[in-house]
């Protein structure tokens, strides 16, 4: 019994020193790296450059329903694996402007990354890029009860990677006649569409 109990508290000593990541709470739809990294609040910007791996961004309610427009070209995430958490599909929307791709997740060899309930939508291939909404290179990603629609040009691109989308619709987007690439990586549907 002796041997047990302290088996258990070994187990639970290891499991409690492991501390989880920060969270970050986005509480402006301004798309700028303004905010208090101190208090790991501000816009969407700041706080994907200022977290750290393992970190989880979320969003405050006062954003709810009111679109995060892209003004400063496409959110770069490098090096990092993250959690992002909308607040439902209709509640946090990031919109491209129609001007650039969206998102750019560059991470391979570093962890997971997961997104879940947001709207992703308005995104531009330009000439710097063939992608439209999301750009990803790495290991697992997960995009968990999301929208991606009014794209122009190649929505997703996965380069060595898995992508999981769940519970997810594709819908309402078009292509600018974008050649095809010869990357590789394994897509995953999960009750999602593709419209």
């Amino acid at each position: 019994m002796t041997r047990t109990k302290n088996l258990f508290l070994i187990v639970f000593f290891l499991y409690s020193s492991v501390s989880a990541g920060a969270t970050w709470t986005v509480n402006t739809v301004a798309d700028n790296n303004l905010g208090k990294a101190g208090s790991r609040t501000g816009s969407l910007r700041l706080c994907i450059a200022n977290a750290n791996s393992g970190d989880v961004i979320e969003f405050d309610p006062i954003t709810d329903g009111n679109p995060i427009v892209l003004t400063n070209g496409v959110i770069n995430i490098s090096n990092k694996s993250l959690e992002i958490y909308g607040n439902g599909r209709d509640q946090t929307i990031v919109d491209g402007n129609n001007v650039s791709q969206i998102m750019f997740f560059n991470y391979a060899n570093i962890g997971n990354l997961k997104i879940e309930g947001l709207s992703i939508r308005n995104g531009f291939e330009n000439g710097s890029s063939p992608v439209a909404a999301i750009e990803f290179i790495g290991q697992d990603f997960v995009v968990d009860n999301c929208d991606f629609y009014d794209h122009s040009g190649l929505v997703i691109r996965m380069r060595a990677s898995v992508f999981h989308l769940v519970s997810s619709k594709v819908f309402n987007n078009s292509s600018l006649g974008t050649s095809g690439n010869s990357d590789t990586g394994i897509l995953v549907f999960v009750n999602s569409t593709d419209v």
